[in-house]
């Protein structure tokens, strides 16, 4: 399971604003939604009063073969005979609805003027369920341009490759050393149960556990 270090974390967060879809890449490093949950993310799903998200679709292109529809790998760079679908989530935990941390919300408006500004200055009109990350003419980002946008971030922040669900699996780590409630970080993650985010992600607490244990030292 790759995780991005604390270092990899801010050289990744330090080049953002290099690229389109940056602000895309943070939001899902502090929510840690799946990419397809990520780019099927409408403002109407956006929460204005309460400040959160609500996740309850999924954005995917599927691969038609031997009349069976596969979810493409992502890293299968073979996009013939394929279709994209938007549909739901596939069990009843992920559907649910997240805090969005609130230096995030505050670019998350910003971000919302911004992609106002965009369509007007192109004569596109302003949808109330528009894509929250989406191209140019309003149109949904694709996963795998969503991922290339990490790739290109990845490189010019000289960072070892992570495929896209890193970003998931960073989030997770990085709640878990800072103390956040496992159950809490379940049910954000649409996790069917705690004991997953746990077999998962609490190993990954070693550091966090030794720094506990040495504080500790002194008494014994």
């Amino acid at each position: 399971m790759r995780v991005l270090s604390v270092d990899e974390q801010s050289k990744l967060l330090s080049v953002i604003h290099t690229h389109r879809l940056g602000f895309a890449i943070l939001f899902d490093l502090a929510t840690g939604l799946c990419i397809g949950e990520l780019c099927a993310l409408r403002w109407t799903d956006v929460n204005f009063k309460r400040c959160t998200i609500k996740i309850s679709r999924t954005l995917q292109r599927i691969k038609k073969n031997l009349n069976e529809l596969e979810e493409i790998d992502e890293d299968d760079e073979d996009t013939c005979s394929t279709t994209l679908i938007e549909g739901n989530v596939k069990t009843l935990k992920g559907y649910r609805e997240i805090p969005v941390p609130q230096n995030v919300w505050i670019k998350l408006l910003e971000h919302k003027e911004r992609q106002q500004q965009e369509y007007m200055s192109l004569g596109v009109p302003i949808m109330l369920n528009g894509f929250v990350f989406s191209m140019p003419f309003a149109t949904c980002v694709e996963p795998h341009t969503m991922r290339d946008a990490l790739n290109y971030l990845l490189k010019i922040a000289e960072i070892e490759h992570a495929n896209f669900h890193a970003l998931r699996h960073t989030f997770a780590t990085r709640a878990i050393e800072n103390g956040v409630n496992v159950k809490a970080i379940s049910d954000i993650l649409g996790h069917a149960t705690v004991q997953i985010t746990m077999d998962l992600y609490c190993h990954s607490s070693l550091d966090l556990m030794c720094d506990s244990m040495n504080k500790i030292a002194g008494l014994f």
